[in-house]
């Protein structure tokens, strides 16, 4: 996706060369050109990486006498805006003169009219004002820093560390503790605060207005919440429109003149994608659509390759798959770690990293990427809380089938929880002692990760929060997904990623229009008789194979993983934990890296997730420290 940087200085003069280096810092992010404006006390920048039709992107940065619009940006509700805002235009407007006109139509109210993926920035001249803008859900980036110097932003973290005079190293003071804490502890964060302080996230769905002298000020134009009144009708049953919604989120995402393609790993998601992208390309009369497996071929146990080869088989796709089974977790990590500016990556993030380099090798521009269906339509746990208030004990009973299956824990122990909680029969004050004490007991073996010099600061930095209770009901619950910080970093991370190897990754279920259908529907519709996200497999009747359509089991990198760690990292791991104690000791109980990592060498295959994510970290912490000076300065927040 293409970079764009904004600097208002209080030294103007320095904004043109910081602005420049900015974006000379995402040369990934501009293939295709650069551009540069400035006012007297605003200076836009943009790099170009064409992803769209040119009719649609005519012109890096959009400028007229009254405001200026410099961003990454494709609107899916083009004909809807040129219609309200009465344009008779003799040549197709571009996205970013649409923005401007929606702007000077409906002033800073104008964001909420917008519908697709977008980040860019807004100067008024008239206002001397910056807006900055993030699409919905935060699938385009946009970071910025503040101080006595002014204001910077721009779509990566990295740039904006160190852009130069006046601005200080943000990394001299080291890291945030908490942040490490959260990192090596599998915590989700509390804020969208970032790793280094001072720097910060625009959440998804938010405006940051800067006027110079001001500090800035944060707004949310939309916020994922739930429409009235969506229920079925005789003519329009929900998994129709659930349909209709889903087809147009795809169409939206799709693009004529660009070579493309989709990840299809044979789960519900990406294949509902594919077949869907599929049928539209065909229907326009466009070849078939190439899709790309990454495929385990050596133990059987443990690989998709079944749901894969069947997925495969519609005519209308064109499948290459990729052997992963040589796949080295750790490999060339450091390369990307440092473009991250951050700790914000998953175990599984070099087959993905796999994935995009071969769709580089196939010419393909853009793709199309499964990530976000199990938030977007939610698997439904919800229910289990409301069917409990309602002492439906039978039906808890039976639906707690799935929630076992999905997360392999205990569904009697689970139903316990929910009876206690809810129940108003005989003996209920006795069942909540007796599970709060196997609760306590349980708590109390789980592993300490932190090291005692990470562990003292956050005591001394960190106050003590009480947790935040579990919502009650099913929208409640999936508002809490929707608006987690986990997710925006997790499509912060796949966006950069594909970035720096040259693709732009685009996701279908971060649909506005499908989340908050989604959100609006009744609990049953998406977890009843034992199915998670009914509502998609529904509407994907006809659609696609039964075998996949109604699948039950989701596919677990893990194994692949502690493979992968074993036969390609071994001596890596010994090295961190035994030469470089003295380093990573600091963050990290390297007692317990010592016992996850015998017990991997051990388990192979059946090893558990948890120490594999332990022992992941531990070598990526140890990396990222050797690209810090933390190393020799030991320094933390």
């Amino acid at each position: 996706m293409s970079a764009i940087a904004a600097a208002v200085l209080t030294t103007s003069t320095r904004a043109p060369a910081i602005t420049q280096s900015i974006i000379d810092e995402m040369p990934h992010r501009a293939p295709d050109g650069r551009d540069f404006w400035s006012d007297n006390a605003c200076v836009l920048g943009f790099g170009f990486m064409r992803t769209a039709p040119e009719s649609r992107v005519s012109g890096s940065i959009f400028h007229s006498n009254e405001l200026a619009v410099a961003g990454d940006v494709r609107l899916d509700n083009r004909d809807e805006l040129i219609s309200s805002l009465g344009l008779t235009l003799g040549e197709t407007p571009s996205d970013l003169r649409l923005v401007g006109e929606c702007y000077a139509r409906w002033g800073e109210s104008f964001a909420s009219r917008l519908l697709g993926d977008f980040a860019f920035f807004l100067w008024d001249r008239s206002k001397q004002q910056l807006l900055a803008v993030r699409d919905h859900m935060g699938v385009r980036p946009l970071f910025y820093r503040y101080g006595p110097e002014g204001l910077l932003a721009c779509s990566e973290i990295k740039p904006l560390l160190d852009p130069g005079e006046p601005f200080s190293d943000l990394r001299a003071k080291g890291p945030r503790a908490k942040f490490l804490a959260d990192f090596i502890g599998n915590k989700q964060p509390d804020d969208h605060s970032l790793i280094y302080e001072g720097v910060s996230r625009l959440p998804g769905g938010h405006i940051l207005i800067y006027v110079q002298g001001q500090p800035p000020s944060l707004r949310a134009y939309w916020q994922a919440s739930p429409l009235p009144g969506v229920l079925p009708t005789r003519s329009a049953p929900l998994p129709a429109v659930f349909r209709k919604l889903f087809t147009e989120a795809v169409e939206c995402r799709l693009t004529r003149d660009l070579p493309q393609a989709a990840l299809l790993s044979g789960g519900l998601d990406s294949t509902a994608i594919a077949y869907t992208a599929a049928d539209i390309l065909q229907a326009a009369g466009q070849p078939a659509l190439p899709t790309l497996s990454g495929v385990f071929n050596k133990v059987r146990r443990w690989n998709e390759n079944k749901y894969i080869l069947t997925a495969a088989r519609n005519p209308n796709i064109e499948a290459t798959l990729l052997p992963m089974d040589d796949h080295a977790p750790l490999g060339s990590l450091d390369k990307f770690l440092d473009h991250f500016g951050g700790l914000n990556f998953a175990p599984g993030m070099k087959m993905s990293i796999m994935l995009m380099q071969q769709l580089k090798r196939m010419g393909i521009r853009t793709y199309l990427d499964g990530h976000g269906g199990d938030e977007v339509v939610s698997h439904g746990f919800g229910r289990l809380f409301e069917l409990a208030t309602q002492r439906r004990w039978i039906k808890v009973w039976l639906e707690l089938r799935s929630y076992s299956k999905l997360y392999g824990s205990s569904r009697i122990f689970a139903f316990l929880l929910l009876l206690s909680k809810y129940g108003r029969m005989k003996g209920i004050y006795q069942l909540r002692r007796a599970l709060k004490f196997w609760a306590d007991r349980s708590h109390q073996g789980e592993p300490d990760v932190l090291g005692p010099k990470l562990k003292q600061e956050i005591a001394d930095a960190v106050p003590a929060l009480r947790p935040e209770p579990l919502a009650s009901t099913e929208v409640a619950q999936h508002q809490a997904v929707l608006r987690s910080v986990n997710l925006v970093a997790s499509l912060e991370t796949l966006e950069l990623t594909a970035a720096l190897l040259g693709l732009e990754v685009r996701f279908p279920f971060f649909d506005k229009r499908l989340i908050e259908f989604c959100l609006s529907l009744p609990s049953e519709e998406k977890l009843d008789h034992g199915h998670i996200r009914l509502i998609l497999r529904r509407a994907m009747e006809g659609v696609l194979p039964p075998s996949i359509q109604w699948r039950a089991s989701k596919f677990d990198f893990t194994p692949h993983i502690a493979d992968g760690i074993i036969r390609q990292h071994a001596d890596l791991i010994e090295s961190l934990i035994n030469q470089d104690a003295n380093i990573l000791g600091q963050y990290m109980n390297l007692w317990q890296i010592r016992k996850d990592f015998e017990y991997i060498r051990r388990a192979h295959f059946r090893a558990k997730g948890g120490a594999v994510q332990r022992v992941w970290k531990a070598a990526v912490l140890a990396s990222w420290l050797g690209q810090t000076s933390l190393a020799t300065t030991g320094k933390n927040a």
